[in-house]
């Protein structure tokens, strides 16, 4: 959190030097010489996280401090790692296990990383800042190949050190490629100064609906949560403040009475209670939990509590909604209140179904595209299995219920001259028999079939 106290302090230097506090929901608030409110400054100056210049370094560092943000984007890269990647033949949907270059590929794309580390590391580039970089080069003697054939290794690159550099003349709706719209990706991180040709880089990015000189780039879905991200860190900042008693916790006034009604402590008096108090108060280095006076006093609390505060239902608020942004169900943000078991299984589901498998999918149809594989007569491609998961398998004891009314149904349809022999053993998941194209009374030979008769063939 140091970070976080740095762009804190700023703010209130800043604050002070143009003349603002800090208002509801972290607004800095302007006020000329009478006190009347003459303007805001919007929370992104007060910490700086949505500055342009630095906002995905920004990204980064809430990313590790703040595990309200780490934990969707974790919830969702960590289910993604549980796909099983195959090569499949296009023509007949059969996986492909002797292709070499994919086998390594999916097991270590590069020499100091496992594909889990690999792929880990794509998908939260790619939610938390918006834009995820893979690079892989391919000599110019290999140029006629196609990637998957002529590279053995592939890295992320880091996003938020990535820069997309494009002509002074750029032309989107030219129709040209995109080596004619991006001149090169250059990594600029204070020690390394790398330039990517515009093929070798596979640049996959979310929905960016601002049109402006970034206009390529993807837009971090953190940047619609400003508010309450500013409140956590808000939030985080009060309860520290709390914790460690910065201020006073209170008090001491004099009990002293005369006739005219309450005496104040002399100076003597006063600076005899805090001595007593500064010797005897502490809970280490064996000091006592009591400071005893011999001066009457009493003690006047002016502190505010955690629970005055309420800053934990804050917490869980904002974390929900930060949550629900990219796609995770609350019944899954870690909470005091236990979710039922049918609530979280279903909120799995929901998160496996509408947000881990989509981008999985995305990613590796990026990855189709890009290593030259094609969804084609004869080709090739790369498919993402979610098939083993457990909360995907179907309910067992609900299937075999569901399959017994279908086939008292099919039965009692067979008897009632409604469908044919053959279309009542399909539906018992049987299959077709010949000649068992007619109804019940079209042969006298032919009696009615029980369920029991089906169950014993």
């Amino acid at each position: 959190m140091d970070r976080m106290k740095n762009w804190f302090n700023n703010f209130i230097f800043k604050s002070r030097r143009e003349g603002l506090e800090i208002g509801n929901r972290g607004v800095g608030i302007k006020r000329d010489e009478s006190g009347r409110i003459i303007g805001t400054i919007d929370v992104e100056r007060y910490f700086g996280v949505f500055d342009s210049k630095v906002s995905s370094e920004n990204l980064i560092t809430l990313f590790n401090e703040i595990a309200e943000i780490q934990f969707p984007i974790r919830a969702i890269a960590e289910r993604a790692l549980n796909a099983d990647i195959y090569l499949k033949d296009f023509n007949t949907d059969s996986i492909i296990w002797t292709n070499k270059p994919i086998n390594k590929f999916i097991t270590q794309p590069n020499e100091l990383e496992s594909f889990d580390k690999f792929f880990l590391m794509l998908v939260m580039y790619y939610l938390l800042i918006g834009d995820g970089y893979v690079y892989s080069h391919v000599p110019k003697s290999l140029k006629t190949l196609p990637r998957w054939e002529a590279c053995n290794n592939y890295y992320v690159l880091p996003s938020d050190k990535i820069k997309i550099e494009t002509p002074e003349k750029l032309n989107l709706y030219s129709g040209a490629k995109a080596e004619d719209i991006i001149k090169s990706y250059r990594l600029k991180d204070g020690r390394n100064d790398i330039v990517f040709a515009p093929e070798d880089v596979l640049h996959i990015s979310d929905v960016n609906m601002e049109f402006g000189s970034d206009l390529l780039n993807g837009r971090s879905r953190l940047f619609s949560l400003k508010y309450p991200i500013s409140n956590l860190i808000a939030v985080y900042e009060a309860r520290n403040v709390i914790f460690v008693k910065r201020g006073a916790l209170g008090m001491l006034v004099s009990k002293k009475k005369d006739d005219s009604g309450s005496v104040p402590l002399s100076k003597k008096e006063s600076e005899q209670v805090r001595k007593d108090y500064d010797e005897a108060h502490g809970l280490t280095g064996g000091r006592s939990t009591i400071a005893v006076s011999n001066v009457e006093v009493d003690f006047v609390p002016i502190g505010i509590s955690i629970k005055d505060l309420e800053p934990f239902r804050e917490t869980l608020v904002d974390a929900i909604q930060i949550a629900g942004a990219f796609g995770v169900p609350a019944d899954l943000v870690p909470k005091d209140g236990n979710s039922t078991f049918a609530n979280k299984r279903m909120a799995e589901v929901s998160l496996y179904e509408n947000t881990v498998i989509p981008i999985t999918n995305r990613i590796i149809r990026a990855f189709n595209y890009w290593m030259g594989f094609r969804e084609e007569k004869g080709g090739m491609y790369m498919y993402a299995d979610f098939s083993k998961i457990p909360c995907l398998q179907p309910d067992k004891k609900l299937t075999a219920e569901l399959g017994k009314l279908n086939s008292d149904k099919a039965i009692r349809e067979f008897d009632g001259g409604v469908i044919m022999y053959n279309e009542m053993r399909v539906a018992c998941g049987y299959e077709k028999v010949e000649n068992g194209d007619y109804y019940v009374w079209e042969s006298n030979s032919i009696r009615s079939i029980t369920e029991t008769e089906l169950q014993n063939e």
